[in-house]
């Protein structure tokens, strides 16, 4: 009990014991100013990382101002900064493709549930054994994924499958072109005698073209 009651304070969040300590006119000005500071960064950036990952600008928007005050409310640090981070691109793009949000929801929640339950058996202190070109080769191959993913944008090329646009995606989608080829219907028995069929946009139909008599 006596070991319960010594750790119980670390789980009461930052804002409270600042409250209880005093916050005066003087605090809320400099937090106001670190807040428009942090924010001119994060709105956009939001939007940009839920482009990214196939959503939409709003949701990227909505996202950053919940969580932002979720972190102020619930954090463990006065000094803590809560933002979208680009780590989460790759796994947040092909989750939304596969499962649509609905998966996408349901993988935050699983998520959540087991961020608490590592913070109630302490293993936070086991990133210090996580060695260090682990986390260079992460953050180098997240910021590879990043640059490559833009490359179209940059070149004006077709994106392909948006699933935050809705988009259907799926695996025929992303088949290779011999692959689509092949079910390419035959149309050179279509028409009549001295027509000239080809196939239609859809890559289903043949339309036979008759040359003028004249």
């Amino acid at each position: 009990m006596t070991e319960r009651a010594s750790t119980w304070h670390l789980y009461v969040p930052k804002l409270v014991t600042v409250l209880r300590s005093g916050y005066g006119p003087r605090d809320l000005r400099r937090d106001l100013m670190a807040g428009l500071t942090v924010s001119i960064v994060a709105l956009p950036l939001s939007m940009a990382l839920a482009i990214a990952s196939g959503a939409s600008p709003a949701v990227g928007l909505h996202t950053a101002i919940i969580a932002g005050f979720l972190i102020s409310m619930l954090g463990g640090s006065r000094v803590q900064v809560g933002g979208p981070t680009a780590a989460f691109i790759p796994v947040v793009f092909g989750v939304i493709a596969k499962y649509g949000y609905d998966g996408l929801v349901m993988a935050t929640l699983m998520a959540a549930v087991m961020l608490i339950v590592a913070g109630l058996m302490r293993l936070g202190t086991l990133v210090k054994y996580m060695p260090q070109p682990v986390i260079t080769g992460f953050t180098a191959g997240i910021a590879v994924s990043i640059f490559s993913s833009q490359i179209k944008d940059l070149f004006g090329l077709d994106s392909g499958c948006r699933p935050g646009a809705g988009d259907t995606c799926s695996v025929d989608s992303a088949a290779p072109l011999p692959a689509k080829l092949a079910g390419i219907p035959d149309c050179s028995g279509f028409g009549h005698a001295g027509d000239d069929a080809v196939q239609s946009a859809g890559g289903d139909h043949c339309l036979a073209l008759r040359p003028d008599p004249a």
